[in-house]
């Protein structure tokens, strides 16, 4: 619903303000002495560019080695830098326009950039003090039993705390909170704990030109997972949409009366691409009208109406039996943004797709409809996210 939207973004707001209160009165209770400025600075921006390279998790949202620059942060500096760190990495990366921010909407950089750097001060100040608390050394240049089964218990603990703070913002957003607790997620974060002890390992123990070597080495390994996960999320895209095809292939050939096919169709494509607006049209021949039998944005359901044929892009797609789909609403020079009646509550969609459907009934009867979504924007406006609902359109 639009009020629980509105509601996240408040959220990740008192989040991030009270990260950020909190790390600047223990800053200023303890006396916080930064001894090597630059370093410091060094580490944010390593921090920054972890995340630019990172990658969407299967329905989860963005996933990097970040894990690295936060848990070293903490075994070379300590934990109040460490904090800063990664509470100032956390709240720049999403206005940066590269990588998963590519035609990202206002709302959502700034719900990402208050809610990520809160949650990552109070998880660094958590897993820190804990370590401190329980003898960890810092700065780490060597490292013994005690240490490494410390480092192994409080990143498990971070990870859920991870987790949980995830699912909540999920479920705030009206996402499946559940995926939050995810393995692929989960196994990328902790596979980030050795390497960032190595860093910290090689950072306390070696010069410098050797760091910086290490330093281009961890980059390497970074675009090679990176590589790996892009390949992973092209294979769920297809897995999900061959599971979608069969459920749906399966009522259209069972005795599913149409109104539940148009329910099972709705569902499917939501579960492929998230959007904010959701609209599915059947063609009255007598008529000529488009019967919109189901449009849903985050309003929530919208009552039935229809529209005459000439109306819209929606009847040039009935019309001419291709889809229309369009990327990125700013950029886009085609003939139909002038044709577009905009679809629900949401003036800062970025992306529209419209795809027509035949169906032909238990009865012989041929349907004819149009299945239409708008979005805020497209993690990756490429051909994955325009078939996730062309796919329908398969025989």
């Amino acid at each position: 619903m639009k009020n629980a939207r509105q509601l996240s973004v408040v959220y990740a707001a008192l989040l991030g303000l009270a990260g950020f209160g909190l790390l600047v009165y223990l800053s200023a209770h303890t006396q916080l002495e930064v001894k090597n400025a630059a370093a410091v600075v060094g580490f944010t921006l390593f921090g920054i560019v972890v995340v630019l390279f990172g990658f969407p998790a299967p329905h989860v949202g963005h996933v990097s080695l970040d894990r690295v620059v936060q848990v070293s942060s903490i075994l070379i500096f300590g934990t109040l830098q460490a904090a800063w760190i990664a509470g100032i990495s956390s709240v720049i990366w999403p206005f940066l326009p590269w990588g998963a921010n590519r035609g990202q909407n206002l709302r959502l950089t700034v719900l990402r950039s208050f809610h990520n750097s809160g949650m990552i001060i109070l998880l660094v100040l958590m897993t820190g003090s804990l370590y401190t608390y329980f003898g960890g050394h810092v700065p780490l240049s060597e490292l013994d039993l005690h240490d490494g089964v410390l480092i192994l218990i409080l990143s498990g603990i971070m990870q859920f705390a991870n987790n949980c703070f995830v699912a909540v913002i999920a479920w705030m957003e009206e996402y499946d909170w559940r995926r939050a607790f995810g393995v692929f997620s989960t196994v990328v974060d902790i596979a980030g704990v050795p390497l960032a002890v190595f860093t910290a390992l090689v950072y306390n123990r070696l010069d410098t030109p050797v760091f910086v070597l290490f330093l281009v080495v961890l980059a390497l390994i970074i675009l090679i997972v990176k590589s790996f996960a892009d390949t992973r999320r092209a294979l769920e895209i297809k897995v999900d949409e061959l599971v979608a095809v069969n459920r749906v292939g399966r009522a259209v050939s069972g005795s599913l009366v149409l109104d539940d096919l148009i329910e099972l169709i709705f569902r499917e494509s939501k579960n492929l691409l998230e959007s904010d607006s959701f609209m599915l049209a059947l063609y009255d021949e007598e008529t000529r009208e488009l019967d919109i039998r189901l449009h849903h944005n985050r309003s929530g359901r919208q009552s039935a109406r229809r529209r005459r044929l000439g109306e819209g892009v929606l009847g040039w797609v009935l019309a001419n039996n291709k889809p229309v789909f369009i990327s990125d609403w700013n950029s886009d020079e085609s003939e139909f943004k002038s044709m577009m009646i905009h679809i629900g509550d949401t003036p800062q969609t970025q992306s529209f797709i419209a795809v027509p459907i035949t169906y032909r009934g238990k009865n012989g009867k041929q349907y004819v409809a149009v299945v239409a979504a708008g979005l805020s924007a497209l993690d990756d406006p490429g051909p994955a996210g325009r078939d996730a609902l062309v796919v329908f359109t398969l025989p």
